[in-house]
């Protein structure tokens, strides 16, 4: 009886993983293209993108677009969304999101990430990564 239980668990715990995987990355990715979305509309409206905030902050330009909890949830990348525009220190415009660590499960969410969504390669795309950040740039999307 046990053994059987212990074989059900073996086949059943890697598919679970990976369906919460592929949740998280659909999560990502709607959060990440819902702030492109609002962006995008404030800059056709008003001729420039909203300005630069801190992690886990909508930008008040867009808080006619967006609800105000938008980017305060922490994901397995161990942050929650940071805006970038104007004013940034980033490299790019878009949405980031500090890794506090890329072993384990941040390394298998960018993976996962990049072969569902982009070209598959960290330098290249509309998704990058650096040793401390994975990057969801507005102009390559």
């Amino acid at each position: 009886m046990l053994l059987v239980i212990g074989v059900l668990a073996g086949i059943a715990m890697p598919r679970f993983f990976a369906v919460t995987a592929e949740a998280e990355v659909a999560a990502i990715l709607t959060t990440v293209n819902r702030v492109f979305d609002a962006a995008e509309r404030f800059a056709a409206e008003h001729g420039r993108l909203p300005d630069d905030e801190y992690a886990g902050v909508v930008p008040a330009e867009l808080l006619d677009y967006l609800p105000a909890t938008m980017l305060d949830q922490d994901t397995s990348f161990g942050s929650k969304p940071d805006w970038n525009g104007p004013g940034t220190t980033a490299p790019v415009y878009g949405v980031d999101f500090r890794v506090t660590d890329w072993n384990g499960a941040a390394t298998r969410l960018y993976d996962l990430l990049e072969s569902k969504a982009d070209d598959g390669a960290s330098d290249t795309g509309w998704i990058t990564a650096s040793k401390r950040r994975a990057f969801f740039e507005l102009t390559e999307r």
